[in-house]
């Protein structure tokens, strides 16, 4: 689950780019994952947004709390916000499998 924040709008990862290329020029990407910075990189390539990431701003990890993925994102982009004073994107994600009661989920072993 990939949450925006934006004091105190949440919008999903199909709603980034139509609404956010218009009205914020920076946003920050709270990951250090390479992939994903190049994966976001290439969605905001034609619009006038400036992606600013963890290789730019070193923000602390934040403390994954939440009893679900979307919580931890959530988490997570406020974190964001909160230090780098941008609109945030943030995820949290894992897997979840049904015959193992749902686990590993959340809280990996």
């Amino acid at each position: 689950m990939i949450i925006v924040h934006c004091l105190p709008t949440y919008l999903d990862y199909n709603s980034i780019a139509n609404k956010f290329h218009l009205s914020f020029m920076k946003i920050f990407l709270a990951t250090k994952n390479q992939g994903k910075i190049k994966e976001f990189k290439q969605i905001l390539s034609k619009s006038k947004v400036e992606l600013i990431t963890c290789n730019d701003i070193d923000i602390p990890d934040v403390e994954e709390t939440g009893t679900t993925f979307v919580e931890n994102a959530i988490l997570k982009a406020r974190s964001a916000t909160t230090i780098t004073k941008l609109p945030s994107i943030a995820d949290d994600s894992g897997i979840e499998v049904d015959f193992l009661n749902g686990k590993p989920g959340v809280w990996k072993i």
